[in-house]
């Protein structure tokens, strides 16, 4: 280059542009389905009672860890809660160092056995809203 820089390694160039919001993305390259896919959906999602539908999502944490002894970064922790629609309680929370993926089918099922299979749990993911029956 002219001015004596470098130009961006091509892992630097792929973060930034995974880092463009999806349906943003999709709206400027034209793909209809991917923007339906990623479009609200209106309405209201409502329980008539506690525990009748649960939610659960992961997010990193706005915090660093730090080692006690070196004092060197971590990493940021994933924090997981467990929402009851109804009452809008926390029923469950967690954090770790690594996504909970595992919350979605054990949970789920010991949540679906405790109402005798009256419940809806829906587990958000960046892919989509899944909920088990």
């Amino acid at each position: 280059m002219s001015a004596g820089l470098k130009p961006p390694h091509r892992r630097t160039i792929k973060a930034r542009l995974e880092d463009i919001d999806l349906q943003r993305r999709a709206k400027r390259r034209g793909e209809d389905k991917i923007v339906k896919e990623t479009q609200a959906v209106p309405g209201v999602f409502a329980a008539s009672r506690p525990l009748q539908v649960v939610q659960v999502d992961h997010t990193k944490a706005d915090i660093f860890v730090v080692d006690e002894e070196t004092r060197q970064p971590i990493g940021r922790p994933w924090l997981t809660l467990a929402m009851d629609v109804c009452s809008r309680m926390v029923t469950g929370n967690g954090s770790s160092r690594a996504a909970m993926q595992w919350i979605r089918k054990d949970t789920a099922r010991a949540l679906m056995q405790m109402r005798r299979n009256q419940l809806v749990f829906g587990v958000a993911t960046s892919a989509a809203l899944r909920s088990a029956r």
